[in-house]
């Protein structure tokens, strides 16, 4: 499984990636720290152009340069990525912000908890469901740059 990590605190970045180190989740990650970066990545431009369509995205709502919520909206409009499950990553459990995500078509919403094990057991269980979805393919890798 291939799962993009946009999440702009590198401490938590590496938190999530132990987390999934230590449950031995068979995952490749590309970690990147703000929402330009994403957009850029998941619509191969700039230096992202062999990029490969991500299985399942993991978003942290507060992000630099692009919120993360943003980032969500581009995603679910664009027709050659809103079928790739989004699970956003907070560190608040505000009901209009889970809310506001779930209106997006945010797939879930992860509330990042001070309890590493915990931590890993929500990403494990995660992944684990999104591993047994059987989701459509995209032409992502395929589809020339800039078709519709």
């Amino acid at each position: 499984m291939d799962i993009l990590l946009v999440e702009d605190n590198y401490a938590e970045a590496e938190l999530t990636r132990q987390a999934l180190l230590e449950k031995r989740i068979d995952c490749m990650i590309t970690s990147l720290n703000d929402g330009e970066q994403a957009l850029q990545y998941l619509k191969r431009e700039g230096l992202y152009t062999n990029a490969t369509s991500p299985d399942l995205i993991f978003l942290d709502l507060m992000l630099n340069k692009i919120p993360g919520m943003v980032v969500l909206e581009e995603i679910k409009k664009d027709d050659n990525l809103k079928h790739i499950p989004v699970i956003m990553i907070s560190g608040y459990d505000r009901e209009a912000e889970i809310m506001d995500c779930y209106r997006m078509h945010a797939n879930g919403y992860l509330v990042k908890t001070m309890n590493f094990e915990g931590f890993a057991d929500m990403l494990d269980l995660v992944i684990k469901y999104w591993k047994t979805m059987h989701l459509p393919k995209n032409n992502f890798n395929h589809a020339e740059k800039g078709a519709a």
